[in-house]
């Protein structure tokens, strides 16, 4: 578990951690936008920073402990795969802030050729893995990498004022953290460790209410029929669900 946790690090040189711990430094120090930006650019390792590192590692190796990398594997590899088309997505897309090396000549305009390319190796990817691994949760789950890593990149961006190369490692690490997280709850549902029985479900629950005339000439309850409509997953498939309840009946 310690080892699969420090090897994405491992492989990349730590330099996406240090963009994580560089803005986990300025976002967390609550400073105005100028002091905030020059945190991020200082060198220095700020105690959020090592806090926010050891809470990072210790999710990941926790979830690790647990992970079955044997069958999970080919779930491993998509993560930071997709996870890199949400920090392309963002660096070609998103303005820079002063700052950052990004800053120099940008112009959304001449990246719509890459952000198309992107879009259109993004979606070849997911239908790739939804059609040839063993299990489409896989690549639901680095699609869910991909999208935590959007919303982290977006929120950093409006803290720091603009895009950076940080603000990239720190989105695709967390990004990353999520995919193995949802990987795990894949994996426990579908070997019946989960609490639904070997299924992962979610549901949105609606009463549907009959009213009659109560004894003083006002609206009394005659009726209540609960129901839920909702999405279920078993074993690497989705299925969409009706339920409906038995009737409660209340006298007037």
């Amino acid at each position: 578990a310690a080892i699969l946790a420090a090897l994405p690090f491992l492989l990349t040189g730590f330099i996406h951690l240090d963009g994580f711990m560089d803005c986990c430094d300025a976002i967390l120090s609550r400073r105005d936008l100028s002091t905030r930006q020059k945190i991020l650019k200082d060198s220095h390792v700020g105690s959020f920073a090592v806090v926010c590192t050891i809470f990072l590692m210790l999710a990941a190796f926790a979830a690790f402990w647990d992970f079955d990398a044997k069958e999970g594997w080919q779930g491993l590899l998509l993560l930071p795969v997709f996870s890199r088309f949400a920090s392309s997505f963002c660096v070609f897309a998103c303005r820079p802030m002063q700052t950052s090396q990004y800053a120099s000549g940008f112009e959304a305009a001449q990246h719509k050729h890459q952000l198309t390319a992107l879009a259109v190796l993004n979606v070849l990817a997911a239908a790739a893995g939804l059609l040839l691994l063993k299990s489409a949760w896989f690549t639901v789950s680095a699609i869910g990498a991909e999208l935590f890593a959007l919303l982290v990149c977006r929120a950093a961006r409006k803290n720091l004022g603009g895009m950076s190369g940080d603000i990239s490692g720190f989105s695709m690490t967390l990004g990353e953290l999520a995919g193995l997280l949802l990987l795990l709850a894949g994996q426990r549902a579908s070997s019946g460790d989960g609490s639904a029985g070997g299924t992962v479900r979610l549901s949105v629950f609606a009463v549907s209410r009959t009213y009659g005339h109560g004894p003083g000439g006002g609206p009394a309850l005659a009726a209540a029929e609960p129901s839920a409509v909702g999405l279920t997953f078993e074993g690497g498939t989705f299925k969409i669900y009706l339920q409906k309840r038995l009737k409660k009946e209340r006298s007037s």
